[in-house]
């Protein structure tokens, strides 16, 4: 993982870090991290569409004074190059997080 500080207040922290991803390339993501001595709770949050990580920044700075850890993430089709993998089909994409967030779990049939 590396990390470089983007802004330090009394209550909070905020990092633009970026990890490998399991798929290859890495990730870019914040982490927002409440001061204080954890274990805290929390949040990853995952923008629309063609969002970015930035989408859920004020949600992710009110948690943060509350005492959780939010994780921000760019998605790969809004990655910077050269991590940016292209979304060919905004349909098949929705499937592929859909089937990634699901994974394990037994669909609802009505």
């Amino acid at each position: 993982m590396k990390s470089t500080m983007v802004r330090e207040t009394r209550d909070l922290e905020l990092r633009d870090i970026t990890y490998a991803s399991p798929a290859g390339g890495r990730v870019t993501a914040y982490l927002v991290t409440p001061r204080g001595k954890g274990p805290f709770p929390a949040v990853l949050f995952g923008h629309w569409g063609d969002g970015t990580r930035t989408e859920f920044m004020p949600e992710a700075l009110l948690y943060a004074r509350a005492g959780v850890v939010s994780l921000l993430v760019d998605y790969p089709w809004v990655r910077p190059a050269p991590w940016r993998r292209a979304l060919t089909n905004f349909a098949d994409g929705i499937r592929r997080v859909l089937r990634k967030r699901f994974a394990g779990t037994t669909p609802v049939t009505s």
